[in-house]
Order: C-alpha cells, then structure tokens, then sequence
C-alpha cells in the first residue's frame, strides 16, 4: 500500500504502447499467500506441470508492506517472498518421489533474486537480453549472469536463446552461436517471442537449413550429456556447486589467469566450455587452467547428421596453464575435456527425455538399458568417472577397465587418445 494506506497502483512497464494499472501482492501477508496459492493452484488443475516465474523486482522505495516494512528494505527480500509461496505451495502439492531435499514432479524458474533465491527454486534464467552482440545486455553479457548467479547460490540458470528485445531482428549468425551457449547452460530454452522496439517481425534459428542441422546438432549433444548434467546436478543438491561453473570454483582457483576469465568456465567438472560470444569471429583463443591437461574435445567430435551421433575423434593431450587457439567456425562451439575424466552420455538414438505418443520417437525409457561413456585419459592413461544412480568406471594403466553398475545397463565405451589410439567398447550388461 501507499504511505496512506491505498492501494498502490502502477503501470505494467511490459504492456507496450497500451499500459494498464497494476498492482503488487503483498507476501508478507498470509492472507496474500494463500491467495495467490489458490491462483496455482487453479494452474495445476488444468493440468501444467510448471511456468516462467516473471517478476518479482518492481518493488517501490515508498511502498508500504502488512509487517510493516517499507520498499526500501523488502525490495531485495521480495522475490524470495514470492518465489516461497510457490516453492511451499508445490512442496506441499506433491513430495518428491526421490525423497527429501529433492523437487517434486514440477518446475517453476524465475527471473528476480536475491540471498535464498538458489534454496527456494528449481531454476532461473537471466532476464531479458537484447538480441544482439552487446557485452552489457546481449549474448556476451548471458553468460556473466550466469556465472554470477553460480557463484551466488543459483545452481541451474540459463538464457532466452535469441534474446527477448530486438531493434533489428537476430541474424543467424546470432542465433547459432546462442543455441550454442544454451547447449552449454544450466538450462537449454528458445525464445521465439519478445518485444520488437520498431516493429520488425523476429526470425528464428530454423528460418534455415543450415540453422536448423546446427540447431539439431546442439540440442542432440545435450540431449545425450543427460546423464553427466543430472549427475551434476546431484551435486549441486549435495554441496550448492553449479552446474556452469566459474574457473575460481575448480581446484586452479589459484591460477589467476584462470579466474579472469568472463567468456569461458567449466559445465560440471569435465568440460570446459568457451562460447563464441563476439559477431564475425572464427577463431577462439581459450586458455586452459593449470593442474590438468586437456582434450580439445570439439575440434575431434565427430557428428553424424543422419543418426545423430557424436564419435570421439583422435586428439593429443594439451597441458594446462597455457593459452590455445582453436578454429571456430559457425557450426563449432569450443570445447575441452579435462584429462582424467569419464563422461556418461545417453545413447545416441534417444530424441527425448519424456515419454511420447509417436512410437518412431525414441525415448529414454526405451533406451535405458544403455549406458554410453566418453573416457579421456590422463597422462598416466588412467580416468575415472560415475553417475548418480550407481554406475562408476575406472580406466587405469590403459589396460584394464574397471566397472560397477547397480543397473547392469550395457555400455558403450569410447576412449580418446593421439592419432590411430582411439578406441570404442562395447560391454554387455
């Protein structure tokens, strides 16, 4: 309310050239809580599972709240507020089928945040960035929110791939290199709407052949990190670290080369990840931390555009704590794998996560008795890796594999390493 006790009223800043009056919910009043539950409430009666959880921050310094709080002091703790209300209502709505601590079959993620915003949803994402090459606002500057937002607290965070508000509609130049750093995020999600400042229609990554074969590329290899990225995410629950990491959360937070770096970071704890973020660039200068050595993982993956595929190709050991410049044309996303490591992938016929209707779609579930790795050996030819549900793999010595899997699935093993010494297994569950 206003200082004389009115309701406060404002214009809806998103309306366009035809605002109307809103209001704001006052959360630190349980009268208000248990409202807006009702209003969810009537959402997953017709059936969603989850929503954008927009707003939150249009707190005004002269408001006046139920505890008697002023704006100026609830500004920051209001999305919290708000975001709780939703947090409890599906909490309580229906308990994890995994236990406690874990989310609910539901998803909400929000915009707005502040200290508790990590503990109190399941996602977020960055905002509205302009569709354009701007380091403060556009695709460059996702990529900073994110690694903020992770070392705030805010385990799972991606962007509007496209971007939301554009003078000039994105070019598919734009457009690829973002679907590029959604396939590398917390969360992967396209934005085909926004707001045009003059008018002009938005185009879209599948406008053409080559946007969508490069479009298809991507989601296909976050599609098949499924089980790396869940296994991550795991660990965010156990121990808050994100899933897009800055490099001063590694082990070579000592190397101060490492932790300057804005543009590049770690996706979990195998893969280093840098995005071309600048417009007309074909090359990517990536500095690879100190400590490990590493694959160029991208420059060697091999892809298969009629089924999908990822084949691990030939690759030396690059040492740690220098900087490597590597080809990056329009199709190609830059990135290493940290020596050492195992990574767990889907196989790659699965399309989708969820069940479908159409039986041609391969899904996980018709899948799941598979278990595909991509093992990158130290330079001792040892690595090691595991998942969340009980599989875990050993190389050593480059001769022997050790194995353990609660699901006995099958695995498909395929080893990196220098020109003519890569290698795939296959073993029966």
């Amino acid at each position: 309310k206003s200082r004389w006790g009115t309701p406060w009223k404002f214009y809806y800043k998103g309306a366009g050239y035809k605002p109307f009056e809103v209001g704001l919910l006052d959360f630190t009043n349980p009268e208000s809580r248990t409202f807006f539950a009702s209003l969810l409430d009537n959402s997953t009666e017709l059936g969603f599972k989850g929503f954008m959880y927009d707003y939150g921050e249009y707190v005004d310094p002269g408001m006046r709240f139920h505890d008697g709080t002023k704006g100026d002091e609830t500004h920051n703790a209001y999305p919290v507020a708000y975001q709780s209300v939703a947090y409890d209502y599906f909490r309580s709505l229906s308990p994890s089928p995994r236990g406690e601590g874990y989310a609910p079959p539901y998803i909400f993620y929000a915009r707005a945040g502040y200290t508790g915003t990590g503990g109190r949803t399941w996602a977020a994402w960055t905002g509205d960035p302009t569709s354009d090459w701007d380091k403060s606002t556009g695709l460059g500057a996702q990529v900073k929110a994110m690694l903020s937002a992770g070392l705030s607290g805010v385990p799972f965070i991606g962007s509007d791939i496209g971007g939301f508000v554009w003078v000039e509609p994105p070019t598919l130049e734009l457009w690829v290199r973002w679907v590029q750093v959604g396939s590398v995020s917390g969360i992967m999600r396209m934005q085909t709407g926004g707001t045009s400042l003059l008018g002009k229609e938005k185009t879209h990554v599948h406008d053409s052949p080559l946007g969508t074969f490069i479009y298809r590329r991507y989601a296909k290899l976050r599609t098949s990190l499924f089980p790396y990225l869940y296994t991550a995410a795991h660990a965010a629950r156990a121990k808050g670290t994100p899933l897009v990491r800055h490099h001063i959360l590694e082990a070579w937070w000592r190397d101060e080369v490492a932790i300057e770096q804005e543009y590049q970071y770690m996706l979990g704890p195998s893969l280093l990840c840098a995005p071309v973020v600048n417009r007309g660039q074909s090359k990517q200068s990536v500095y690879l931390p100190r400590g490990a050595a590493w694959y160029d993982l991208m420059s060697h993956l091999r892809y298969d555009r009629q089924d999908g595929r990822h084949r691990l190709g030939s690759s030396e050991l690059l040492r740690g704590g220098q900087w490597v410049t590597v080809e990056a044309p329009l199709e190609s996303l830059p990135l290493f794998a940290k020596s050492g490591s195992a990574v767990p992938t889907l196989s790659p016929e699965v399309a989708t996560l969820n069940e479908a209707l159409d039986p041609r779609v391969v899904t996980l579930s018709d899948l799941g008795h598979l278990l595909h790795w991509w093992v990158f050996p130290d330079g001792d030819s040892c690595a090691e890796g595991s998942t969340w549900d009980g599989a875990g793999l050993t190389l050593y010595n480059g001769t022997t594999i050790f194995l353990h899997d609660d699901r006995k699935r099958s695995w498909v093993i395929q080893v990196a390493g220098p020109a003519g010494d890569s290698s795939r297994w296959f073993v029966p569950g």
